[in-house]
């Protein structure tokens, strides 16, 4: 930008470097070759300043120091006009990506040298490659472990917390697909509340179990636990039609009957069927199961998508 005055004209400029008071360069304004002078104090690199448009018959301290603003594709690394010589050193992005960086030095007694350097392109900036993180997946087209595989983690925590305390595996398995305590894919946020849900139908069940254990004739207990187990087969068998259809698994029998595959699985084989859909979207070799979470892993673990 040109400031005007009547005597002098001013020109602002962003200072190429650490320049003292009295030194002169030139700038080029819209297509106009100007010689400026530093002001009184002198300037430091990158300040914007108004500097004094000198006579056009002035010579310029260095005539081929150039203001890097002046030139977007040039930049002025360093000039050093204090006591001895005056050093410049401008760095130019050629096209190809190398970069050609050209050193002038001019001494008190006229002398001048010149030295250039080109340097390829993987050495004008040094790029650290971060290798991704590998990607979270679930494997698709078949269960990652056979249903009768529950064998295997029977010293984990996962087996004894479903063989011994199903429901709450079962309200675990079911925040951990995001679906609701019925085992259906939920609207919002209702799914965070399928693991208390199960825990307080489980609790409640045990407490009314062990109250009436000896002062009724037995039939109402049945009768409540037969509507809890109910409940809870039709939370798994949803759970475990949605998981098929989310990662294309075939039915283990009676195909092409919807959910009946899914039913007799988890009516006959209850606890090997939770295990295993438990093991499908996170493997307990790599991540370990969590009794006291309510998805049955810990909180950095990647959720399923």
């Amino acid at each position: 930008m040109t400031v005007k005055a009547e005597d002098p004209e001013l020109v602002r400029v962003v200072a190429p470097s650490t320049l003292n008071a009295g030194y002169t360069f030139q700038v080029d304004v819209n297509g106009r070759p100007l010689t400026v002078k530093v002001p009184e104090g002198g300037v430091k690199e990158g300040q914007t300043f108004d500097a004094e448009v000198v006579p056009s018959d002035v010579p310029a301290t260095n005539p081929d120091f150039v203001a890097a603003a002046a030139y977007p594709e040039m930049a002025v690394a360093e000039a050093v006009p204090v006591g001895g010589p005056v050093i410049t050193k401008t760095v130019v992005t050629n096209p190809d990506g190398t970069q050609t960086i050209s050193e002038e030095t001019r001494y008190p007694d006229g002398r001048i040298t010149t030295t250039t350097t080109t340097l390829a392109s993987s050495q004008t900036a040094k790029t650290q490659t971060v290798p991704p993180a590998p990607e979270f997946t679930v494997p698709t087209g078949k269960w990652r472990y056979d249903i009768f595989s529950c064998l295997d983690t029977c010293s984990s925590g996962m087996f004894w917390m479903t063989c011994c305390f199903h429901y709450i595996a079962v309200g675990q398995l079911l925040q951990r697909l995001k679906l609701n305590f019925l085992g259906s894919p939920s609207s919002g946020d209702a799914y965070k509340h399928s693991c208390i849900i199960w825990t307080v139908v489980a609790c409640v069940t045990w407490a009314v179990g062990l109250i009436f254990s000896g002062v009724s004739d037995g039939v109402s207990i049945v009768i409540l636990y037969s509507i809890t187990g109910f409940l809870s087969i039709i939370a798994l068998t949803q759970a475990r039609y949605y998981m098929r259809q989310k990662f294309s698994i075939p039915a283990d029998c009676c195909a092409d009957s919807g959910c009946l595959s899914d039913c007799c699985c988890m009516y006959w084989c209850t606890c090997c069927g939770v295990i295993q859909m438990m093991r499908h979207t996170h493997d307990e070799k790599k991540y370990v199961y969590n009794c006291t979470s309510q998805t049955g892993l810990y909180p950095d673990v990647p959720e399923i998508v």
